[in-house]
């Protein structure tokens, strides 16, 4: 059952089950699909990416940095990384409200070791080296300000109404990152008037821009495939199609 993240790399299949907290080794061949094994991982961890055959990083609720390393165990062997703080006073901000509204999305170019982290607002790229990540850029895509409640065991953060929605999924193959932005504001999707379509902005893997491309309609996820330069999108058109 959802959510669930999978990653596919040939014939080896990798499922992480979000509720449950566990990755799920698999291998398919003709005859199906067949579990090798299944590791747990801790509570605090949200997003999966793997960044070779052994090691993968996660974002999650972590008092003393952004993202942690796993190995293929799912056990923690590093924590690193910080959040960004484009908004006034967000460096005096809890982590834990900080992870709740800087949601990452990951990708990564494993011939130059480089991660892409991406939330609603904000794109970055860090080097990987030694089980370690360091930051490589930082680029703010649009303002953001949001207000956030915490306690002992919860937290909560809320944009403000004139926010813009902001970078919804992104997609990345060797040569590119595309990222599917929403540039209706909070208050219109609230209220409804979220009329403006969907774009498609496109970054190098040194986080140089190189095109953008304006959608007449709202799409809910996409894939590129660049040897026939076809993006393909699922919408709302009532019904998802």
């Amino acid at each position: 059952m959802p959510p669930v993240q999978y990653f596919c790399d040939n014939s080896k299949i990798t499922v992480y089950n979000r509720w449950h907290y566990s990755l799920r080794y698999c291998t398919i061949d003709s005859l199906g699909v067949e579990v090798n094994r299944s590791v747990s991982v801790s509570t605090d961890i949200d997003m999966l990416y793997p960044l070779d055959e052994t090691f993968w990083i996660a974002s999650g609720r972590f008092i003393d940095s952004r993202f942690v390393i796993l190995d293929g165990d799912g056990k923690i062997i590093s924590h690193c990384g910080d959040y960004p703080c484009y908004m006034t006073g967000e460096e005096s901000i809890p982590n834990f409200p900080k992870f709740m509204f800087h949601q990452s999305m990951f990708g990564y170019q494993k011939e130059m070791a480089c991660l892409i982290s991406v939330t609603g607002h904000v794109l970055e790229l860090w080097n990987y080296h030694g089980k370690k990540l360091s930051l490589k850029q930082r680029k703010l895509l649009s303002p953001y300000v949001y207000q956030y409640k915490d306690g002992e065991y919860w937290a909560s953060a809320t944009p403000e109404p004139d926010v813009e929605k902001g970078v919804e999924r992104i997609y990345c193959t060797d040569n590119n990152i595309y990222l599917l932005y929403n540039p209706n504001t909070h208050r219109q999707i609230f209220t409804k008037e979220d009329k403006l379509g969907s774009e498609v902005w496109i970054f190098d893997w040194n986080g140089k821009p190189k095109m953008k491309i304006m959608l007449d309609r709202k799409v809910i996820c996409f894939c590129v495939d660049e040897s026939e330069q076809n993006i393909y999108c699922i919408i709302n058109n009532p019904d998802p199609t």
